[in-house]
C-alpha cells in the first residue's frame, strides 16, 4: 500500500536533501555513519508521522478573520501595523500592504459580531 505524506515545504526540502545524502552515501559505499544515521532518522521520522506530500502547484485562497491592529512608526521610519491574530500570534505589516489587505470594521459589523 502506498502512503501519502503531508509535508510543509520546509520539511519536504529537508527530506529531499536527506534522501539525496542517503543515496549518495549508499552509492559510494561511504562509511560516514554519523551522517547516514542522522539522515535515516529524519526520513524515518517523517515516514512514521505519515505526513502528506506538498502540492506541486500554488492554489488561491481567501482568508477571513477578525484581527486587532495598532498603527506604529518604527525607529527606521517605516510605518505599519502590529497585528494580533485571534490565536494570539503577533506580526507586523507595512502600512501600504495593510491598507491593501485590511479594512476597519464598521459599527454595524461590530454589532453583528457582539450579538
Amino acid at each position: 500500500m502506498n502512503k501519502t505524506f503531508n509535508l510543509t515545504l520546509e520539511e519536504y526540502i529537508r527530506l529531499r536533501k536527506k534522501e539525496a545524502l542517503l543515496y549518495a552515501l549508499e552509492q559510494r559505499g561511504l562509511k560516514q555513519w554519523e551522517y547516514y544515521r542522522e539522515a535515516k532518522a529524519v526520513v524515518d521520522d517523517l515516514i512514521k508521522r505519515e505526513i502528506l506530500m506538498v502540492d506541486n502547484e500554488w492554489k488561491a485562497y481567501i482568508s477571513t478573520k477578525i484581527i486587532k491592529a495598532l498603527f506604529e512608526i518604527r525607529y527606521d521610519g517605516s510605518a505599519g501595523y502590529q497585528i494580533r491574530y485571534p490565536d494570539g500570534y503577533v506580526s507586523w505589516c507595512p502600512e501600504r500592504e495593510f491598507n491593501r489587505t485590511y479594512r476597519e470594521i464598521n459599527n454595524k459589523e461590530k454589532d453583528l459580531i457582539n450579538e
